[in-house]
């Protein structure tokens, strides 16, 4: 599935920017948040990601670039990231294949007409960390077939020792 994020949006309930206002302290949070999307992201196998940030135009922010893995849009040349957002999500060719992250009420409406599916951005991280733990999960502990200790003999057997050595 593709995923369309909106990011400080996300960044926001995530918590990644508590205490970060200064400009460089945040620009290290919005970084941090993208690497951890992507080791994270990749982990459960979602490749196709882009992530959507409002942009200060004296930032000289590049409109689009790749960033540990992932698509990061700086809106530039839009009002708002949402409308970029929207943007997004109207070239999509097969909207019922993409999730839209954003708590954002009008986002959300938008998604929803387009009939892609729009999820809170608190509600989705909670299931990509869920997600994540599973996976890292099924790959720490093997699965076993059965409940028998491959050790043991699958039954005990009911004779004495040494019955039945002389018929061999």
């Amino acid at each position: 599935m593709a995923i369309i994020i909106d990011g400080y949006n996300l960044m926001n309930v995530t918590r990644f920017a508590v205490g970060r206002r200064d400009k460089r302290r945040f620009d290290e949070a919005r970084n941090e948040m993208l690497r951890f999307l992507s080791e994270h992201l990749s982990a459960v196998g979602e490749t196709d990601v882009a992530v959507v940030f409002d942009s200060d135009v004296k930032k000289r922010l590049p409109s689009q670039q790749e960033l540990f893995g992932l698509r990061v849009y700086f809106a530039r040349d839009y009002p708002t990231a949402d409308d970029l957002i929207e943007e997004l999500i109207a070239e999509c060719k097969q909207p019922s294949n993409l999730i839209v992250v954003s708590s954002d009420h009008r986002i959300q409406v938008f998604a929803q007409r387009k009939r892609a599916m729009p999820i809170d951005s608190d509600v989705w991280f909670d299931c990509l960390l869920e997600a994540v733990h599973d996976a890292n999960q099924s790959r720490v502990q093997p699965q076993q077939t059965d409940d028998v200790d491959n050790d043991e003999p699958l039954f005990e057997n009911p004779f004495p020792d040494g019955y039945g050595e002389d018929l061999g």
